[in-house]
C-alpha cells in the first residue's frame, strides 16, 4: 500500500467463503514526516520572543503537523501539554539555552524520530544594581544612599553647562549578577532640584530629590537614591602673596592698593570673597588696603572653602642718611682727613623726612659693599685716601 497525498483513509478487505462473506475496515493515515520540527515561543502578550526569565511560565506552540502532539517531548526546561498544538514551559536555569523537541513517528516499517531546537536566552530577574555618580573626574562620594551635586551661578549657567566634569553628573549603572537584562533597567528623577537627560543629572536649583531605578523584568526591582542639589563652592583663590605700602612714598610709592584676586570657578554659586585682618598697621575699605603704619600684617581671603593670606609690609620710603663722624655731622660729599693711628667712629641714621627709620643701610668702601650697618670704626694705620658711600632703598 502506498499514499501519494497526506490525509486518512479507509481499507476495506473482503473474504469470501461458500457460505459466509467478512469485511474489514482499517483506518489509514497518511501523515508527511518533515525533515525538522517547528516552533514558536511566546509570552502574556502572544509576541513571539527569543528570551525571557527563570521561573517564569511562556507558551510553546508547534507549527509542524503532528497526529499527537501530547507525545511530543521537550528537553532543558519544564514542559506541559495543555492541549491541541500548545505547551507551558518554564526555565530553571539562566543562560543560554537550547530548546529541543522531539516527536516519533511510527508506521509498520518503521519508526523515525524528527527533532526540531532553538536557542533561547534566559535571563536571571535583577535584584540588586551597581550604582555610581561620575563628576569632577571621579566617582562622586555616597552616605546612607545620598549623592550631592553642585549648582553653579545662574549669571553663569550656560556657559557652566559646557563643562561636563562641573555640572553633569554621569550615571553609571548595571545590574549585579550574571545573566542578567540590562536593557529592563531604567531610572527616573522625581523632584524640581534636578532634570535628567539620558544618563546625566542635571542640577536646576538647590533642593533634594531621588532618582528610581526599576526594571521592565516582571520581577518589580526598585532602588531609590537621594539626591541633593548644593552651591558650587569657590574652590581656590588667585591673588599676590605679599603687598608692599609705603609711607610718605608719594605718587610713585603710594601707601594704598586695590586688593585684586580671582575666583576658581568663576561660575561658583557665590563668588563673595570676605576680607578678614586684625591689626593696626592696615586697614581695608571698599577693597582697598591703606598703610597706617610701620609693621606687618596678614589679610586672609575667604570663599566657599578657599582661603588665601596675604602678606602686607608697610614702611617708609627713605629720603635721607644723616652722617656723623665722632658724634660730629658731617654733610654729604665732605672731604675729612685724619692722621696715622686716629681712631674714628661714624655713625649712620635713615630718615624719612623728619622720622628716623629703624632701618640698617649699606656701607660701600671703595664702590665695594663693605657691610650692612648703623656704625662703623675706623683705625688709620697707613696712609690712604677712601671713599665711603651709605645706601639704603
Amino acid at each position: 500500500i502506498c499514499g501519494d497525498v497526506a490525509g486518512s483513509s479507509e481499507l476495506k478487505i473482503k473474504v469470501k467463503s461458500k457460505n459466509s462473506e467478512i469485511i474489514k475496515t482499517v483506518k489509514i493515515n497518511i501523515v508527511n514526516v518533515p525533515d525538522a520540527l517547528e516552533f514558536n515561543i511566546i509570552n502574556d502578550s502572544n509576541e513571539t520572543i527569543n528570551n525571557g526569565f527563570v521561573n517564569t511560565n511562556y507558551k510553546l506552540v508547534v507549527l509542524s503537523t503532528l497526529s499527537d502532539y501530547s507525545k511530543l517531548t521537550i528537553e532543558n526546561c519544564e514542559f506541559e501539554y495543555l492541549g491541541n498544538n500548545e505547551f507551558k514551559i518554564k526555565f530553571l536555569n539562566a543562560g543560554n539555552t537550547n530548546v529541543k523537541i522531539s516527536y516519533n513517528f511510527k508506521s509498520f516499517i518503521s519508526d523515525k524520530v524528527v527533532t526540531g531546537n532553538s536557542d533561547f536566552m534566559v535571563y536571571n530577574p535583577i535584584e540588586d544594581v551597581n550604582f555610581s555618580l561620575f563628576a569632577f573626574n571621579e566617582i562622586l562620594p555616597t552616605e546612607n544612599n545620598t549623592y550631592t551635586i553642585y549648582l553653579p551661578n545662574p549669571s553663569y549657567y550656560d556657559e557652566a553647562l559646557l563643562n561636563n566634569e562641573c555640572v553633569f553628573a554621569n550615571i553609571e549603572l548595571s545590574a549585579k549578577g550574571i545573566y542578567t537584562k540590562p536593557d529592563s533597567l531604567s531610572v527616573k528623577f522625581v523632584g524640581d532640584c534636578a532634570e535628567l537627560e539620558k544618563n546625566k543629572l542635571i542640577p536646576k536649583q538647590i533642593g533634594t530629590g531621588k532618582l528610581i531605578i526599576s526594571s521592565s523584568d516582571g520581577f518589580g526591582f526598585e532602588k531609590e537614591v537621594i539626591i541633593n542639589v548644593e552651591p558650587l563652592k569657590v574652590t581656590n583663590i588667585i591673588a599676590d602673596e605679599k603687598l608692599t605700602l609705603y609711607l610718605n612714598g608719594g605718587s610713585l610709592k603710594p601707601n594704598s592698593k586695590t586688593l585684586e584676586f580671582e575666583v576658581e570657578p568663576h561660575y561658583a554659586y557665590s563668588t563673595n570673597v570676605a576680607i578678614q585682618y586684625s591689626s593696626n598697621v592696615i586697614k581695608v575699605e571698599n577693597g582697598i588696603v591703606y598703610g597706617l603704619k610701620e609693621g606687618n600684617a596678614n589679610i586672609t581671603l575667604s570663599s566657599g572653602d578657599a582661603q588665601k593670606v596675604i602678606s602686607i609690609e608697610v614702611k617708609y620710603v627713605p629720603t635721607s642718611i644723616c652722617a656723623f663722624v665722632n658724634n660730629e655731622k658731617i654733610l654729604e660729599n665732605s672731604e675729612l682727613m685724619f692722621y696715622v693711628s686716629d681712631m674714628v667712629y661714624i655713625n649712620f641714621d635713615v630718615y624719612s623726612n623728619n622720622t628716623k627709620l629703624d632701618v640698617t643701610p649699606a656701607i660701600y668702601i671703595n664702590d665695594n659693599l663693605d657691610e650692612y650697618a648703623t656704625f662703623k670704626k675706623f683705625t688709620f694705620k697707613t696712609e690712604e685716601t677712601i671713599n665711603i658711600v651709605v645706601a639704603y632703598e
